[in-house]
């Protein structure tokens, strides 16, 4: 109780000097808080900055490519039996298709069944649109699809993108060991010096008219000297022999 009637004592003898000490802590805890604050509100400022900042970036690394995607572009140049021949500027993930049709369509004379039309096109790209009539004459047989990359390649010194190539062939190819007459298995070797016309189309891929070729080849040049010499024949590369190798002999 002591101490407690001191400090009444205290306080009533000294009661300015309570007051201004009381003004000042309170002051003081004024002062404290206001700082607390504006390092609160600072710390806030600056992480909605940096947020907003990262925003921004990440936005225009976006805008950069969508941009970029959007002006990929190749140029092509498209010739034959459209409407509007010429150069065209395409979108990297066009087709020949796309093409065709951005030069107005194929006319009535046109044959595609030739074209990949579905072939994604290339920058520098020639594009050639046969007619029906030259169609017909590179490919008059069954054997259509397969010829159809030589005969695109032969029919000028210009190479034309939108062909089949042995890939696109390929499946059409895959006939082992089946004849293009009745599909009759080929069971013995065949000599390409002395078969007839009718047993050479019994090899795989080797239609009336290559059959022909390979007796007119051996007419005009003599025995064949060994079985590689086949592929001197128009129509017959790599593909086609490595399917008739195992079947052929001198």
């Amino acid at each position: 109780m002591d101490k407690l009637e001191n400090v009444k004592w205290f306080i009533v003898e000294h009661k300015y000097v309570t007051i201004v000490l009381i003004v000042i802590v309170i002051i003081l805890l004024g002062i404290g808080g206001y700082f607390l604050y504006q390092v609160t509100e600072d710390s806030k400022s600056h992480s909605q900055q940096s947020l907003s900042l990262a925003d921004v970036t990440s936005n225009k690394v976006e805008t950069d490519n969508v941009e970029k995607e959007e002006s990929c572009e190749l140029m092509v140049d498209i010739k034959g039996e459209i409407y509007h021949p010429g150069l065209y500027k395409l979108a990297c993930d066009s087709r020949i298709l796309d093409v065709i049709n951005l030069a107005g369509g194929s006319t009535e004379n046109a044959d595609t069944s030739v074209l990949n039309l579905s072939k994604k096109i290339e920058d520098e790209m020639v594009i050639i649109v046969y007619s029906k009539d030259q169609v017909a004459n590179f490919i008059t047989t069954k054997e259509k699809e397969k010829e159809v990359e030589i005969a695109c390649l032969n029919q000028s010194n210009m190479t034309n993108g939108a062909c089949f190539t042995e890939e696109d062939l390929a499946d059409a190819n895959n006939q082992s060991n089946t004849s293009e007459i009745g599909d009759t298995p080929v069971n013995n070797s065949i000599s390409l010096n002395t078969a007839t016309k009718e047993e050479l189309m019994q090899l795989p891929g080797i239609g009336e008219s290559k059959a022909e070729l390979i007796i007119r080849y051996r007419e005009e040049n003599g025995s064949f000297q060994n079985i590689e010499e086949i592929k001197n024949i128009k129509g017959i590369g790599d593909s086609i022999f490595e399917k008739i190798k195992a079947n052929i002999t001198l």
